[in-house]
């Protein structure tokens, strides 16, 4: 993902980095995460003690990453690798029986199914994911993410002084 390779790769500003939803019948949320030591959240003062530059930290580079989605939206490319990844995922899941079964549940117990309405693992691609288009996924990054109303937490044991974010957060049209 763009995550992974801006804040982990290029960077190496993170230990781990990714996003995910979780959806609500009214509702649902988007996170986006990274894990990572508290001086590399605005910028990165470990290398700035070595280097004359203090390069972007992991929250800047976040946002860029989202500015640059609602500007350009996604690629090809990474329209392709993000189906792929869907298609291994679901074979990892379909190995593991318990995830199969938990998802079935699911669909029978929360959302009153029969077991004639589940779609069998090797179908979820093909009914879920393989019309998906580059389009409808801009046309949703424009929809949920161009009025950039983020909310922004921090959880951890050593936390910057919260004048340190708001004098990062305050200019931000974010």
């Amino acid at each position: 993902s763009r995550l992974f390779v801006e804040l982990r790769e290029k960077r190496g500003l993170t230990y781990s980095s990714g996003a995910y939803m979780t959806l609500y019948e009214t509702a649902g949320v988007f996170v986006i995460y990274a894990t990572s030591d508290v001086d590399r959240l605005i910028n990165d003062k470990k290398y700035s003690e070595s280097k004359s530059k203090t390069p972007p930290g992991i929250v800047p580079v976040m946002f860029d990453i989202l500015d640059d989605l609602i500007e350009n939206g996604v690629t090809e490319k990474e329209m392709k690798m993000a189906k792929q990844n869907i298609k291994d995922s679901l074979k990892m899941t379909s190995i593991a029986g318990g995830n199969k079964s938990a998802y079935n549940g699911v669909r029978v117990m929360l959302h009153n199914e029969t077991a004639a309405d589940i779609i069998p693992n090797s179908s979820v691609f093909d009914k879920c994911y393989k019309n998906v288009t580059k389009t409808i996924v801009n046309e949703i990054i424009q929809k949920y993410f161009a009025s950039r109303k983020y909310y922004f937490a921090v959880i951890g044991g050593k936390l910057p002084k919260s004048t340190v974010l708001i004098d990062f957060l305050s200019p931000l049209k974010h």
